[in-house]
């Protein structure tokens, strides 16, 4: 897995970027976020793609805030 998860019913995920449900595509179904494709920047965090706002990047340092690399502005996800 791109982060250290724990794993729920059902099949649902938990770690630092809350509940998500996994796919073997690289999508996950996030609680808050919905659909997201999501790679690893290579360190601690991820980059994620939503339909709604493109890549995306965090970290357990930040989430629940995301930088949005089009608009070059961060957004939070409640």
């Amino acid at each position: 897995p791109l982060i250290s998860t724990s794993t729920t019913h059902a099949g649902w995920q938990s770690s630092w970027q809350g509940d998500y449900l996994a796919f073997s595509n690289g999508w996950i179904y996030h609680a808050k976020i919905y659909w997201m494709y999501v790679q690893s920047d290579g360190q601690d965090g991820i980059w994620g793609y939503t339909p709604n706002n493109g890549w995306m990047w965090s970290n357990p340092r930040v989430y629940p805030y995301f930088y949005v690399n089009s608009t070059k502005e961060w957004i939070y996800f409640n």
